[in-house]
């Protein structure tokens, strides 16, 4: 078939490729001079090699490719705290061409494809500038939401997502993919950026480039926007050492407004059209099994057994107990009063066109999931402390939802959400996600897996349609991964023969020498670019050496 040769023959010769390539071995001896000659220039106890420390830095998170391949834990781990620490350890690894991945958030151990060093970048944590009248502040990787939001006050967002807020502001989640959480209004977050290069040259972004300006801007209509050629961190050019984010007015108000539907496709349709308002930053689907996972931890943190639930419920019937509805629509949206009351009487109107039903306040606190799920968009999205959430709850909460609430600890800013072992995503149009889903409760059901959860995102006001789905497994030990992965790899390559969809976040697969000639064709013009940069700055080629194996070879 068509898509065969061009999308899945690209994607599982990738793979399979990486199988095969050998990691970063380096002899204890040098080890041991390297991390000398680091510690020299890095303080000694921001210089470590021990075995127990570096198997941190061997996860995966949730997807295919990570979990499949990263195994090997780095052979040093850095704790830079400045600029110049960057700049003196990538001149080192250029010396003794060892590779370098730099990572960056809290709650989620980071990702090391190949041994080497890895520079974990939330030691580096000042905020330099916060500038309220233009909008924008000036961090360092290692800045946290919470710590950034503390400072903030009520009166401002950061485009962070659904992500804890013991996230760094700038991980992938939250720069390359801030330009992603938050996926209309707040889709452009980066102005500028510091970025140290393999070679020790530091490049800036923005009008930073013409010197140490009082006021750090985007420059538009220039050669200086250059920030998507790097991300925080897994390193693809260079070392991102401090960022210019826009932080977003609330104005007179923020509010997140959620909507019940009875399927997925409805949910679906609905989240398409509002998206395409102007004043919607974010339209979002979850199945009702997703809001515990996403809700912050909030049916954990409420001692609702949904784990049981999940496996003897499917996504389209939930226990009526736990949640009225299958499927969920949040929308959020701020600014003067007059504008987020205009928009939920359209959101409103509208869903009532697509069979949706709104759910007030007083609604959502009647049910412990879908309670604790809407507290988590007061504090996260509203921005309310969690005193003012504590009373919300004595005041209007049902008699179980509050005995449930106060027997458990509530600390939202530091919880860790625990991420499903496999997860896929996709992006298409509406209709063919829609089509897609249908089949692939049928698909799942064929591999044993009676339930999954899954949840859509629209971008560019309805332009990008996102779908993400992970089954619920039982993978306790590798083996078990490693056949639970066989399966889902499968439905994706299914799922790609016979739908209009694509792989999301996979750009890198497109260049390998493995791939259909076409495929490789199309990408050379692209990769000539990236090579010659990397030639340029990075002779030694110790950034990001797998993805340099099939973007830039």
């Amino acid at each position: 078939m068509v898509r065969e040769t061009t999308v899945w023959k690209e994607f599982s010769s990738t793979m399979e490729a990486m199988l095969k390539e050998k990691t970063f071995e380096i002899s204890a001896q040098e080890k041991s001079k390297i991390v000398e000659e680091l510690r020299k220039v890095i303080s000694p106890e921001r210089v470590r090699d021990e075995p127990r420390i570096c198997a941190y830095y061997r996860g995966g998170r949730y997807s295919v490719a990570t979990r499949r391949y990263a195994v090997r834990p780095p052979d040093i781990v850095v704790y830079p705290k400045s600029t110049e620490d960057v700049r003196n350890v990538l001149l080192i690894a250029s010396k003794y061409k060892i590779p370098v991945v730099p990572v960056s958030g809290l709650t989620i151990p980071p990702v090391s494809f190949a041994g080497g060093i890895v520079l974990d970048m939330m030691s580096m944590n000042k905020i330099h500038k916060i500038d309220l009248e233009h909008n924008y502040v000036v961090v360092e990787p290692g800045v946290t939401v919470s710590q950034l939001r503390k400072i903030l006050g009520s009166k401002y967002l950061i485009a962070k997502g659904s992500y804890p807020t013991s996230f760094s502001v700038l991980t992938p989640h939250a720069c390359f993919g801030a330009q992603h959480n938050f996926s209309n209004r707040m889709w452009n977050q980066v102005i500028g950026l510091e970025i140290v290069m393999a070679d020790g040259s530091i490049v800036y972004t923005g009008s930073m480039l013409y010197g140490d300006v009082e006021h750090w801007t985007e420059v538009q209509n220039s050669f200086t926007l250059l920030q998507n050629l790097f991300l925080p961190s897994h390193g693809d050019m260079g070392v991102i050492t401090k960022a210019a984010i826009r932080i977003w007015p609330i104005l007179d108000r923020a509010a997140a407004f959620i909507f019940g539907f009875n399927d997925f496709p409805s949910a679906m349709r609905y989240s398409h059209a509002i998206a395409k308002s102007p004043t919607i930053d974010q339209a979002m689907v979850y199945s009702w099994v997703a809001t515990g996972f996403y809700g912050a931890g909030a049916a954990l943190l409420l001692g609702l057994d949904w784990f049981e639930a999940r496996a003897n419920y499917d996504q389209d019937n939930p226990p009526k107990d736990l949640s009225p509805y299958p499927y969920y629509v949040s929308i959020q949206t701020r600014g003067y009063s007059e504008e987020v009351e205009g928009t939920l009487k359209a959101a409103q109107r509208l869903a009532t066109s697509f069979g949706g039903t709104y759910l007030s306040e007083d609604e959502l606190l009647k049910k412990p999931l879908i309670g604790g799920w809407y507290l988590w968009w007061l504090y996260s999205y509203l921005q309310k402390p969690m005193e003012e959430i504590l009373e919300l709850v004595k005041a209007k909460g049902s008699p179980e939802f509050k005995e449930l609430f106060f027997k458990y600890p509530k600390n939202y800013d530091t919880i860790a959400i625990e991420a499903p072992v496999l997860k896929s995503h996709f992006t298409g149009k509406v209709e063919e996600i829609i089509r897609f889903y249908e089949d692939l409760k049928k698909k799942l059901r064929e591999f044993g897996w009676e339930n999954f959860s899954c949840y859509s995102r629209m971008f560019h006001y309805g332009q990008t349609p996102w779908f993400a789905f992970w089954p619920f497994i039982d993978a306790s030990s590798p083996e078990d991964t490693k056949e639970a992965l066989k399966l889902l790899m499968s439905i994706t390559k299914w799922g790609l023969d016979n739908y209009k969809i694509n792989i999301q976040r996979a750009a890198f697969i497109l260049n390998n020498p493995e791939n259909p000639a076409d495929v490789y064709e199309r990408a050379k013009p692209v990769r000539r670019i990236l090579r010659a940069i990397q030639k340029e700055f990075d002779p030694a080629g110790i950034m990001n050496p797998f993805a340099q194996k099939y973007t830039l070879s």
